[in-house]
């Protein structure tokens, strides 16, 4: 059983996350018309009332267009420098979807240590391929070669991770099928045709099924595995996680007086992180896995753990 502190602590962070979503959608209040801020989280730029960017599809759009993103790359670099992945805990659209689906009470599941540490490299993979995509095409632009290549990749050319972001598949693409399916529900037979629907959203691609099957696929093992596709599939986590490695300025640390060592903290990480072993190791929570959600120190019994600024 958790103290109420913990309970209390999820409705206020929920709150805060629900919060930083209307923000990032301020444009529908009409108040972004002039620019747009890019950040460290998984949004999709194709968001209509988005007033804030995605920071990963521009630095794929513009390395593609042979542009280095020196103020995106610059901002993810003095985020995760000074408060590490905190963006990913508490203001990514994304995470917040995965908490939702975490909070329902299926019994969640304990990856083997091995297969963690396998699949927590697989973002920094997607992250490469990505990067390394777009850097091809980048120099092919600014060479003014391979217009052939370029044109066959298509939408891949310029943003090749966008369309398998399951945050664009659930903010934008599913929309726009709800939206086309509410102002036509006597054409309800398009769910049946895809390539009917594929043309009435005007989404390219035959991958759109596979958008779809490949978020229900997510979603689904959300509720078993809290923050799936955080700890093992999101290229912004991999570079947030890069740029803030164990020196981020924010961090957690622990009272050995007050700490018992019951694992709680443990235990109700959604990064899976053994936080009493890295406490008992270094003193404080330097481990770039971390999302600065703080479950830890409110579902801590004896008030032993603590937010603290690294000296």
């Amino acid at each position: 059983m958790f103290p109420k502190k913990f309970t209390l602590f999820k409705i206020v962070r929920t709150t805060i996350q629900f919060i930083a979503f209307i923000i990032l959608n301020a444009c529908i209040l009409g108040i972004c018309e002039e620019f747009t801020i890019p950040l460290p989280i998984l949004y999709p730029s194709t968001v209509p009332t988005a007033a804030f960017l995605g920071g990963f599809d521009v630095i794929q759009y513009r390395i593609s267009h042979a542009i280095f993103p020196f103020i995106t790359l610059g901002i993810f670099i003095v985020i995760a420098a000074t408060l590490g992945r905190t963006f990913c805990g508490w203001i990514c659209p994304f995470g917040l979807l995965q908490d939702l689906i975490s909070y329902i009470g299926y019994k969640k599941v304990t990856v083997s240590k091995r297969a963690h540490n396998f699949l927590k490299q697989v973002k920094y993979m997607v992250l490469f391929l990505t990067i390394l995509m777009v850097g091809i095409v980048g120099v092919l632009t600014a060479q003014n070669r391979g217009k052939e290549f370029i044109d066959a990749l298509g939408y891949f050319a310029y943003q090749p991770f966008t369309p398998f972001s399951p945050s664009e598949t659930f903010f934008t693409v599913i929309p726009k099928i709800i939206s086309y399916i509410a102002s036509n529900p006597s054409q309800l037979r398009v769910i049946l045709n895809p390539m009917l629907l594929i043309n009435l959203i005007e989404v390219q691609e035959p991958i759109l099924i596979f958008r779809i099957v490949f978020l229900g696929i997510l979603l689904t093992l959300m509720f078993f595995i809290p923050r799936f596709w955080c700890r093992y599939l999101c290229p912004v986590g991999a570079l947030m996680a890069t740029f803030s490695s164990e020196h981020s300025l924010l961090t957690i640390k622990r009272n050995i007086v007050r700490c018992i060592e019951c694992e709680t903290c443990s235990k109700v990480c959604p990064m899976q992180i053994p936080v009493l072993k890295v406490l008992k190791e270094k003193g404080k929570l330097m481990d770039s896995e971390c999302i600065k959600c703080m479950d830890c120190i409110f579902a801590c019994p004896e008030n032993a753990l603590s937010i603290a600024v690294v000296e």
